[in-house]
């Protein structure tokens, strides 16, 4: 019961995101009457293609009086955490759990260095960074308690954007990838080969390509330190978010308070995307 129960509490205990739940049940309504509609293509404006899921009858939502629409900066980091997704579902990402390797752990620590929040977060900038012309956006929540509750070792839930790649030139996969342009296009193998190389980031970014499979401090596998996998539903993953979320009020000896990465980048496009749903077209006018 704990395990089903830790996300609901996130609802039933905290009025702020209870609030933004109720909002973003409104998103969801409108979205699906688009869709059954026919809709969901754009009526006119400034970019056209942009975001035609949020456009249309519908939208702008409005406030009522069940349901308050809050400014974005009095939104709960659990609602730009479910915008921020939106956004990055628009061309496609990976969600991923992500165990920091316990010899990079013990470094860090020793060597007084930030949060690991922080490090995890340059540190993933830093390997996306040098994979990918332009880096993916991404986000993340850190926790150190189990589905249960109970204190365990630190790691990060998070949604990583997959942008395309050229085909490897060599290595273990270049044999799949150029098997795959043959048979379904270079389109769905670059985006493969995008995928490996993000999966590939996220593992460099938590010690595994420069530490050992078994852990020299504490003796504890980290074979299974990475977790990836494609989202169960295309658009709309307010489970994932709750999950990331499910211990965040908890007391955490090494974590501190502030547990969630959100970049500025996708934070900022999160936010046009809050303006875009609350306002409507004009809110478009006003973009780059």
């Amino acid at each position: 019961m704990q395990t089903v129960d830790r996300p609901l509490d996130l609802r039933a205990n905290d009025p702020g995101i209870r609030r933004d739940a109720q909002v973003l049940d409104l998103i969801k309504r409108s979205v699906r009457l688009l869709r059954v509609r026919r809709q969901h293509r754009s009526n006119g404006g400034k970019h056209p293609s942009l975001y035609l899921n949020y456009r249309g009858t519908g939208f702008p939502i409005q406030s009522s009086e069940r349901v308050r629409l809050p400014k974005w900066r009095f939104t709960t980091p659990w609602m730009k955490v479910q915008l921020a997704t939106l956004v990055l579902a628009e061309q496609g990402y990976m969600q991923f759990k992500l165990h920091l390797h316990d010899d990079l752990r013990q470094r860090l620590q020793d060597l007084g260095r930030g949060s690991l929040r922080d490090e995890l977060r340059n540190s993933l900038s830093r390997h996306l960074k040098r994979r990918f012309d332009e880096e993916p956006w991404f986000l993340f929540v850190m926790e150190e308690h189990t589905k249960t509750g109970t204190l365990t070792r630190p790691h990060a839930h998070g949604s990583v954007a997959i942008r395309p790649a050229k085909l490897f030139e060599k290595g273990e996969h270049r044999r799949r990838l150029r098997k795959l342009a043959a048979t379904d296009g270079l389109a769905v193998a670059e985006l493969e080969a995008g995928r490996l190389l993000t999966r590939q980031a996220l593992a460099a970014a938590g010690g595994a390509l420069s530490h050992s499979s078994v852990s020299v401090t504490t003796g504890v596998d980290q074979s299974r330190n990475l977790w990836t996998r494609r989202p169960y539903h295309p658009f709309f993953n307010d489970q994932w978010v709750d999950y990331a979320f499910k211990n965040a009020r908890a007391f955490s000896p090494s974590l501190g308070d502030q547990r969630l990465a959100l970049p500025y980048g996708l934070r900022a496009e999160a936010r046009r995307l809050w303006a875009l749903i609350t306002i409507g077209e004009e809110a478009i006018d006003q973009w780059d």
